[in-house]
């Protein structure tokens, strides 16, 4: 359960601010407590707000009607939004007459809402913090605290060399990664009742945590995913050179496997025409279904890798036999979607390795063991 909290919400709006504070104030709009709002009715007054204190939300306005503007392209909102994004990372509604002049920002974490629909504001801030973004904001910088308070304080004393102390910045580091790691990540989803595997199951994983979203590497790296266009056709495809060889810029051709939709695949299609017909999936459609997505394809097994898909891209399923090569200079960056992240963009490489190097050998003759066995046993027999 988690605990009661108040989400502080910064209004910035000249000529109604306790009209949007109301409608903030009533139980339910935020999970789990209210709204401490704080009124900012001059737009500039938001930087030092923004500066000295902590905010979960931002109601944003657009105009200041006590400004006569020579240029509607330059609205006060909008300066302040700028801003926003230059200091801290907050979520924003704007909340305005002119809905249409910022509809082209509008994404997950900045909303949109007309003042013709001032109902519409309590299920934006709803449908902001169902994303659990503020809680996990929130949760990142009680860890840190806590572990400054408990840890560091306790232990300064203890480190009385200057290279000791300078420590301290590597140990907080290391502590933000601690906190962004699997297990905490899942018990953080956990508590606040999202679906996600238990912290201490390290055998399954959700989808999400495969992947790096967006690239973050300067180079191209092994498990990258790219989009393409080959011959006038859009496909994915993923990277199978191996990471050093471009750090060491040895990667003058790159190598790809094509990634096929899982939709296309007969496994699925045989899944979608049950479904679409009403009928539940026979066992057997359900377990080829089952293999194909747990890497275990009915008779071949190493040659196909699942991708489960993300916002990003659909559902795929990588191909070891359909393999190109490409000059990696007309290899673009924009092209990636994906990273895979560690240690799954080891293990499809791992795992291509294996199709590629297995030793084919001739099946032994179990039918002529088999006889030699038999005939061995009855000669025994008949010696007793």
């Amino acid at each position: 359960m988690v605990p009661n909290t108040t989400w502080r919400v910064l209004i910035v709006d000249d000529s109604q601010g306790d009209d949007v504070s109301e409608l903030l104030s009533v139980e339910g709009v935020f999970p789990d407590a209210l709204a401490e709002c704080r009124i900012c009715d001059q737009f500039d007054q938001a930087f030092s707000v923004l500066d000295s204190q902590r905010v979960d939300l931002v109601v944003l306005d657009l105009r200041d009607d006590s400004i006569e503007l020579e240029d509607e392209s330059i609205l006060p909102g909008l300066q302040v939004y700028e801003q926003i994004r230059e200091r801290r990372f907050v979520p924003v509604i704007f909340f305005t007459a002119y809905p249409q002049k910022v509809d082209d920002i509008s994404n997950p974490f900045v909303r949109v809402v007309s003042r013709d629909s001032p109902r519409d504001l309590r299920v934006a801030v709803q449908a902001l913090f169902s994303t659990k973004l503020p809680q996990l904001l929130r949760h990142l910088n009680e860890e840190l605290r806590i572990y400054m308070w408990e840890f560091v304080d306790h232990h300064w004393t203890d480190m009385n060399r200057s290279n000791e102390q300078t420590d301290i910045s590597m140990l907080l580091a290391r502590r933000l990664a601690s906190t962004l790691s699997r297990e905490s990540i899942r018990r953080f989803l956990t508590d606040h009742g999202q679906a996600a595997p238990t912290p201490n199951d390290l055998s399954v994983v959700h989808p999400m945590e495969m992947y790096v979203i967006p690239p973050n590497n300067p180079e191209l790296l092994a498990g990258d995913l790219l989009f393409l266009t080959v011959s006038e056709k859009e496909e994915y495809w993923i990277v199978l050179t191996p990471s050093c060889d471009f750090e060491q810029g040895k990667a003058h051709q790159t190598l790809l496997a094509k990634c096929g939709l899982l939709s296309e695949q007969t496994e699925f299609k045989d899944y979608s025409d049950s479904i679409h017909k009403k009928e539940d999936p026979s066992n057997n459609v359900l377990k080829k279904l089952k293999s194909l997505i747990g890497d275990n394809r009915s008779g071949q097994r190493e040659r196909y890798r699942f991708l489960a898909g993300t916002f990003r891209f659909p559902d795929l399923v990588v191909d070891f036999q359909a393999l190109k090569q490409v000059p990696t200079e007309k290899l673009s960056l924009d092209n990636r979607v994906a990273s895979l992240d560690s240690p799954f963009a080891e293990s499809m490489l791992a795992g291509f390795s294996r199709y590629y190097g297995r030793l084919g050998t001739p099946n032994l003759d179990v039918d002529l063991v088999m006889s030699r066995l038999a005939e061995k046993m009855q000669k025994t027999k008949n010696e007793s």
